[in-house]
């Protein structure tokens, strides 16, 4: 889907094209062909990550506000278990976080305090899973 404005998007149409990323990378051997090869993309260059054929590049924080929560959260857990970093903190909304994610010039390089917050989120997680 290609953005032309934030007005041609609908709630429904963010929570569809969400979805639609997060059923190509389920499978480990997802592959795009480039130039003629097969090969495994890099879930941040595919995400957005400065290309103008990432899935989210140029994505504003009102387009994925337009999605429900759990479509977001989705999404944001999803690259960060797969290490592609999504800022956080108080006062930060997914959307804003998972905006600057996808229009981001370089790949983020994650500090040590980062690495171990995340794992300890993840670990969470995983408890919470297991208590279901």
């Amino acid at each position: 889907m290609e953005i032309v404005n934030d007005k041609e998007w609908t709630s429904s149409k963010v929570n569809e094209h969400i979805t639609e990323f997060l059923k190509d990378f389920q499978f480990p051997g997802y592959q795009r062909w480039v130039d003629g090869t097969k090969i495994r993309k890099d879930i941040w260059e595919e995400f957005g990550a400065h290309q103008d054929d990432g899935r989210f590049y140029e994505w504003t924080e009102h387009v994925f506000a337009m999605a429900d929560k759990p479509f977001l959260k989705e999404l944001r857990d999803y690259l960060l278990q797969n290490n592609v970093y999504v800022s956080s903190g108080r006062g930060m909304s997914m959307a804003t976080a998972l905006s600057d994610t996808a229009n981001e010039t370089e790949r983020h390089i994650w500090s040590k305090e980062e690495v171990e917050k995340q794992q300890l989120y993840q670990n969470r997680q995983q408890a919470r899973a297991t208590r279901r």
